[in-house]
């Protein structure tokens, strides 16, 4: 089995204004339901999503690997480590519902053992004791392992706990899963989603971005697939 490493865009260290309102809020103020999808705009997402998957889901932001799709063919078993407020674990909580709901045959879990991707919450002055590349100033750093076909094996998250407020964790726990899942790349296309260059405090998965997860995890896109190929399963239609 052939095992490369990814990491994932740098994330500045960030500290300000954000910090106040993040303390003075409880902990279900963090949480707010997704609004209704205009029916008249979901066959606009699902379209987009081929763009968008050409962009951020071949190839990766470092490294050399081939530019071809990588996704996991077997269930995602995830532990955390380290010590995440009340809050970061309701968030994990929460986002692995809605990725259940957007990855169609395989599962993501919490388990406490036997664990296929490792999510830990600990200080940034920590994070290369627990992962060798890391590259330092990151809060939200990852790294995965695929086989020569480009099927996830393991994975790793880092989410820093100091230097990021509870309002940055929460869109950093929401990105480095996501990217984990086989989305490496980020794009400056679309500000209000997940995967955006830019920094944000975007607190949750845009339409297009569920459609590109969602796309992603179709049976007929198989992991090693180049750009060519994932296209020609998704003809434009005019």
């Amino acid at each position: 089995m052939r095992r490369i490493p990814l990491i994932s865009p740098q994330r500045m260290v960030m500290v300000g204004a954000l910090v106040l309102l993040a303390i003075a809020l409880p902990a279900a103020a963090f949480f707010r339901p997704a609004g209704p999808v205009p029916a008249d705009t979901e066959s606009d997402w699902q379209a987009g999503a081929i763009e968008y998957l050409s962009e951020i889901g071949f190839g990766v932001e470092y490294g050399s690997a081939a530019p071809v799709l990588h996704k996991w063919t077997q269930d995602v078993r995830i532990k955390v480590y380290g010590s995440p407020t009340e809050v970061d674990q309701q968030t994990i909580e929460q986002v692995v519902a809605e990725l259940n709901s957007m990855v169609g045959e395989i599962n993501l879990e919490l388990v406490d053992d036997a664990a296929n991707l490792d999510v830990y919450f600990s200080p940034e002055y920590q994070f290369s004791d627990i992962e060798p590349t890391y590259v330092p100033t990151n809060l939200g750093f990852f790294r995965v392992w695929f086989d020569g076909e480009g099927g996830i094996q393991q994975g790793r998250v880092l989410i820093a706990s100091d230097g990021a407020t509870q309002v940055e964790r929460i869109h950093l726990i929401h990105e480095e899963l996501a990217q984990s899942l086989g989305l490496f790349k980020d794009s400056w296309e679309h500000s209000d989603s997940i995967f955006y260059e830019g920094w944000t405090t975007t607190d949750r998965y845009s339409p297009l971005d569920e459609a590109t997860i969602r796309l992603l995890y179709q049976p007929q896109l198989e992991p090693g697939m180049n750009r060519n190929q994932a296209r020609s399963l998704y003809p434009p239609t005019y």
